[in-house]
């Protein structure tokens, strides 16, 4: 986000930023250095870095791997990288579409009403960019909500610099988007809030459960287990390297063959009592042998919470192996 951040600010300043040759010179003199010092005190980072970020040695699972597959003309396989079995999805490109409506209907209504000194059009090609991270990186649900609000500072910088007229009128887009969004944001905020009270101390009862069940999904090495992205790193801290659910290969039902278990964790599907399932699951394939004793706290007085923000998962053992 920061990096995305950075690039707008020299966009949008760039007719004044003086001597801007100088800067970049320095800034890549400054990146050089810093990826040689890298290299020498962390031998082989670069070569990693460069395999997560083209997502060559990952499957297509980081970086940019899917949308370099859509360049090669593999658009089934982009779409795969969709997060479209997840609510959250749907809800993240509602809050990015809110603002693009509203500011190209005001866009619009400026150039019918003052076609001479259209200001308006400044604004148009970060609307047209405000879609990049879903191209770019589709399973990254949370990049959605950053561009949404980069898209709103962006906006807003172009707007102090209009005519005080026309900033008024601009200003009144970020005021309903900001506002349209809130509004969206408030009882999953106030759900999240009071869902993550109940969890407690869940990502140690997390690890603690993988360790009991890092035996039986890991006694045959030739198998491999599959995990929501937001457990991927407890299962490598104690030693096993799964790949996520979001992997693409998955959709090749012949790659199930050496899958020995799933553990599913329930961010993400905007359902307390359940976790969120990958669009490739088949529940008479898979036995389910853990659930966890999530808090059963009332909230608001009659709603239980079986808290989807605890980092504890249901754990599912494959037992038949279709193609």
């Amino acid at each position: 986000m920061g990096i995305w951040l950075v690039l707008s600010l020299i966009i949008i300043n760039f007719k004044e930023i003086n001597n801007l040759l100088e800067i970049g010179i320095g800034t890549i003199l400054s990146f050089l250095m810093g990826l040689i010092l890298i290299n020498y005190i962390t031998p082989g980072w670069i070569q990693s870095f460069y395999g997560v970020l083209t997502a060559s040695t990952t499957n297509n699972e980081t970086g940019g791997g899917y949308f370099i597959q859509l360049l090669h003309g593999n658009f089934i396989l982009w779409l795969h990288g969709l997060a479209l079995s997840q609510h959250n999805f749907y809800i993240s490109l509602l809050k990015l579409i809110i603002p693009n409506i509203i500011f190209l209907a005001l866009i619009i209504n400026e150039y019918w009403l003052k076609k001479e000194s259209f200001e308006g059009k400044r604004l148009l090609p970060f609307i047209a960019i405000s879609p990049m991270s879903i191209i770019l990186v589709p399973y990254q649900v949370n990049y959605i909500i950053a561009s949404t609000v980069l898209l709103i500072i962006n906006l807003s910088m172009i707007i102090l610099k209009m005519p005080i007229k026309l900033a008024k009128y601009y200003t009144m887009g970020i005021i309903l988007s900001a506002l349209i969004i809130s509004l969206i944001n408030f009882p999953y905020l106030v759900r999240d809030i009071l869902a993550r009270n109940t969890a407690g101390h869940s990502i140690i009862l997390a690890k603690n459960e993988f360790i009991k069940f890092k035996p039986e999904c890991t006694k045959n090495k030739d198998f491999f287990i599959a995990s929501s992205p937001l457990n991927y790193l407890i299962w490598r801290e104690i030693g096993v390297h799964p790949l996520t659910i979001t992997y693409s290969g998955f959709y090749d039902r012949a790659n199930h063959e050496k899958l020995s278990c799933i553990s599913l964790t329930y961010p993400g599907s905007h359902n307390l009592y359940e976790p969120t399932y990958p669009v490739w699951f088949k529940p008479d394939s898979y036995e389910l042998i853990f659930t966890p004793n999530l808090p059963r706290d009332s909230l608001f007085m009659f709603w239980k919470s079986n808290s989807s923000q605890t980092w504890e998962s249901q754990i599912f053992r494959k037992i038949k192996y279709d193609k």
